[in-house]
């Protein structure tokens, strides 16, 4: 259980690790972030590396809960109404969660290389009960809706609003679904 100091320490090193990276955050600015001192950050967490990864640990287990929760009732007919309502849900993901999505592209390390295996593993699954096609490639449509979703939503996280989202996602459906037939 974490407490309320605690999460205000991780919710702003989450911030300075996914702006900075973990070699170019500072322990001194993810404190003042937080509003506490660096002293108080070294007492809970000992090290920037204990705190670097319980953010990881942290946030790894509410973007699992959210996607099993979000993918346990998938069932359509059609794939169209399928991949449509995934990609949907994960704008939302990534939008919710686009500084720790950020934080797990942007950084080479044992959590974020944990968390992006078992994130395409669980889509893949899902891909593949859901869009049933001999010929599909589920790994590489799993990167692609990764990579679709995750480009628009940093694009959106950092005040870059290039397309609309509604007409993005009718031209990616349409162009996906040509590839699935």
């Amino acid at each position: 259980m974490t407490d309320e100091t605690e999460q205000k320490i991780l919710n702003a090193a989450l911030k300075i690790f996914s702006q900075k990276g973990y070699d170019g955050a500072k322990t001194k600015t993810i404190a003042k972030e937080s509003g506490f001192s660096e002293v108080t950050l070294f007492n809970r967490f000992k090290t920037k590396r204990n705190l670097y990864n319980k953010v990881a640990t942290q946030n790894t287990a509410k973007i699992k809960e959210d996607i099993y929760s979000m993918l346990k009732d998938y069932r359509h007919e059609k794939p169209a109404a399928f991949l449509r309502t995934l990609i949907k849900d994960l704008f939302k993901l990534f939008d919710d969660n686009i500084e720790f999505m950020h934080l797990t592209v942007e950084e080479a390390s044992k959590p974020s290389e944990q968390f992006e295996l078992e994130f395409f593993n669980v889509l893949i699954v899902h891909l593949e009960k859901n869009i049933q096609n001999d010929k599909m490639d589920y790994q590489a449509l799993a990167t692609t809706l990764f990579t679709f979703t995750y480009m628009h939503s940093l694009a959106k996280y950092k005040g870059r609003h290039y397309f609309d989202q509604d007409k993005l996602l009718e031209g990616f459906m349409n162009n996906i679904m040509m590839c699935i037939r």
